[in-house]
């Protein structure tokens, strides 16, 4: 399937998904799913004060379930994979008259690996009970802290590609969609579902072959827009003194042009699209490498593997793998403002040496601290990965703030070579994912760093047990961090944020005459609503537009 084909029927995906209006019924009837933690959605009925939701397994009369809601969107986890399942609402009033009852709807969960555990092991040890779940990209499953499986990826919609994908970097948005890096060159984001809402275009500015090779590190911006690293090959010019070019001179990718000397070499990019396609903003790691790095040294193998954009600041960190350095780009110059790792050339400052080598991921906490993942991928005896925690600040001694190993016990050497993650939890501990060695623990940095949980995956293959090996582990706050349900009410709107995190709403009023009143709500946590007076009989409409979720709009007529 051609790319322009697959973008239109994206496209229409989009359209269909993205336009929310509250006459539907969810999950669809007789619609199969991949996740234990449902949203139930029905259309609203007049009058009604509150609704009773009732499931029973399907072909069984007796109900195992009844659950009372204020709105027509009420959440329920009791559900398990390989269940067939049938439910049904009614609408009461305030006295407790029934005003409607709805037929039976129908939907079933497909089963799961995880469930069969003749080839899948999950050693969980400590009772953390924090927020949210713990997302594992290579396996492609979304896992509560004590070990159950409540999502499973799908089969991806309109794909180009068929069979067993290798994902890497899989991430939930505040949206809560899922982005990820397919076949370490696609760069697409996704629904629950398995809809894909957007994939990163071609570019005229790529390598030889007209295309971005998309790879290691993806996300969705606060501000909507996607960024994502890629590598093109190009010529640049390098700043050497009269005996280091002559010590370049023919080499094999050096080349001389009007008495200067110019690299050709594979370099990393970052690229920020638009959810357009639109390109807003590039930069090329090679401009800063082939002016500063290159005094007095030449890298063979940079390996860009990681990054972290802090938004408020507008500033870039930059992961070169192969060379242990870390860049500190300030994003509206494109400058490099700081490096961190290894000593790169003689003439080069740095912020901190040798506290990490051969990193695979940058991080950013609450503090300002950098959260790096050291792989330190040596075979020396001795030697193990770790997490790293670097404060920013000119004062040498106080850079490092922590160094916490990887050795833990006995069920692996402490050595993740390759892959690993570290990133904050909203509570302030720090998730780290130990990549190859196939486990994942909580850290508390207030009990000196102590591990609180710890979970060891595997899996049984030709006959033996090995890790079940993720390039990163990273939190997910629930299924569904942005939803909500619009009501009329006695003079105006209510608006109740249905979804786990906070969100706010932009509202519209469509009146009689084809006028318009706009507003802004306040921010709304979870489980709680926002009243919008307004005289109703004026309107002929009402839209609602998440802020976590533009797509997401709540749309009621009459």
């Amino acid at each position: 399937m051609s790319n322009f084909y697959l973008r239109i029927l994206i496209g229409l995906s989009l359209f269909l998904i993205g336009i929310n209006t509250q006459a539907q019924i969810v999950p669809a009837n007789q619609s199969t799913l991949t996740y234990t933690d449902l949203v139930f959605e029905y259309p609203a009925v007049e009058n009604a004060n509150y609704y009773v939701l009732s499931f029973k397994y399907k072909g069984h009369k007796q109900y195992f379930h009844q659950q009372v809601d204020s709105t027509q969107v009420s959440f329920c986890n009791l559900f398990r994979f390989g269940g067939n399942y049938t439910w049904n609402y009614q609408a009461f009033d305030k006295k407790g008259k029934s005003l409607y009852s709805s037929p039976d709807y129908q939907f079933s969960i497909t089963n799961t690996r995880s469930y069969d555990t003749l080839i899948y092991s999950n050693l969980i040890r400590g009772n953390y009970t924090g927020k949210g779940y713990v997302l594992f990209d290579q396996s492609k499953n979304m896992n509560t802290w004590d070990g159950k499986e409540v999502w499973r990826m799908p089969v991806l919609k309109n794909f180009p590609l068929k069979g067993e994908l290798n994902m890497r970097d899989l991430r939930m948005t505040r949206s809560g969609t899922f982005t990820t890096i397919i076949t370490s060159s696609i760069a697409i984001e996704f629904d629950r579902d398995g809809n894909i809402l957007w994939m990163a275009p071609e570019s005229q500015l790529g390598t030889e072959k007209g295309k971005e090779n998309y790879h290691h590190d993806f996300r969705k911006l606060d501000n909507g827009n996607y960024m994502v690293m890629s590598e093109t090959e190009e010529m640049v010019p390098l700043r050497v003194n009269k005996e280091m070019y002559k010590k370049l001179l023919g080499k094999d990718n050096i080349f001389e042009k009007n008495g200067k000397l110019f690299l050709m070499g594979v370099f990393g990019t970052l690229i920020e699209y638009s959810p357009d396609n639109k390109i807003v903003w590039k930069w090329n790691c090679g401009e800063y490498l082939g002016e500063r790095v290159l005094d007095g040294w030449l890298p063979e193998s940079m390996h860009a593997n990681a990054f972290y954009y802090d938004e408020v600041n507008k500033q870039l960190y930059y992961g070169l793998r192969d060379i242990s350095l870390i860049m500190k780009v300030d994003k509206v110059t494109g400058k490099v403002i700081d490096t961190f790792g290894s000593k790169l050339s003689p003439n080069q400052k740095n912020s901190s040496i040798g506290t990490f080598s051969l990193q695979h991921s940058i991080e950013k906490n609450k503090k300002g601290e950098l959260l790096i993942f050291n792989n330190d991928s040596s075979e020396q005896a001795g030697v193990h990965s770790s997490l790293v925690i670097l404060n920013e600040t000119s004062n040498l001694k106080n850079i490092l703030v922590k160094s916490v190993s990887c050795l833990i016990d006995s069920n692996d050497n402490g050595k993740a070579l390759k892959y690993g993650s570290s990133e904050e939890l909203p509570d302030g501990n720090i998730l780290l994912g130990i990549g190859a060695t196939g486990r994942t623990v909580v850290i508390d940095p207030r009990d000196n760093y102590r591990i609180i949980q710890d979970i060891v995956m595997k899996s049984y293959v030709e006959k033996r047990w090995s890790p079940m090996v993720f390039y990163r582990s990273h939190f997910a706050p629930s299924l569904y961090p942005c939803y909500y349900s619009v009501n009329k009410s006695i003079g105006g709107i209510t608006i109740t944020n249905e979804g786990s995190e906070k969100d706010s709403y932009s509202i519209e009023f469509i009146l009689k005459d084809g006028s318009k009143k706009s507003f802004q709500s306040n921010i709304v946590y979870s489980d709680d609503t926002f009243f919008q007076a307004f005289d109703l009989s004026t309107v002929s409409a009402v839209h609602v537009i998440s802020s976590a979720n533009n797509r997401f709009k709540r749309s009621l007529a009459w």
